[in-house]
């Protein structure tokens, strides 16, 4: 457990990337703390890589991906995130570039489709 209030010197090192130093006072050695996510059984997992397997299988159950190819979005939706693909970084531009449109998807934002959800604020014009 760390005291945060007594912390004076917290020490990073690149080739330690899953541990902190923290020292209570600047002339002591930092203690290493172990900052890698544990599961619960205390084994070490690889925090750079969690392969899908390890993904799906969740409370003990194998969740299968709801939409394996991608769940369509509406045409102006896509149309609006072409029109966009100028700021989008190259390494991400795959990913909207094989978006799906379908003139029968619908949005799935509460109070924006058909009926709206919720009272609306009526206000009059103040000039």
């Amino acid at each position: 457990k760390v005291n945060w209030l007594r912390t004076r010197e917290i020490v990073l090192n690149r080739d330690c990337e899953f541990s902190v130093g923290l020292s209570t006072a600047f002339n002591d050695v930092p203690k290493s703390l172990d900052i890698l996510k544990r599961e619960r059984n205390l084994t070490r997992r690889s925090a750079t890589y969690v392969s899908n397997e390890d993904e799906r299988n969740v409370f003990g159950q194998r969740l299968d991906p709801l939409w394996p190819n991608g769940k369509p979005v509406t045409v102006a939706k896509l149309a609006d995130l072409t029109s966009l693909l100028h700021l989008i970084p190259g390494d991400a531009k795959q990913f909207y570039m094989n978006l799906n449109a379908d003139r029968n998807a619908s949005d799935c934002i509460d109070g924006f489709g058909g009926c709206v959800d919720f009272d609306v604020d009526q206000e009059e014009d103040e000039c």
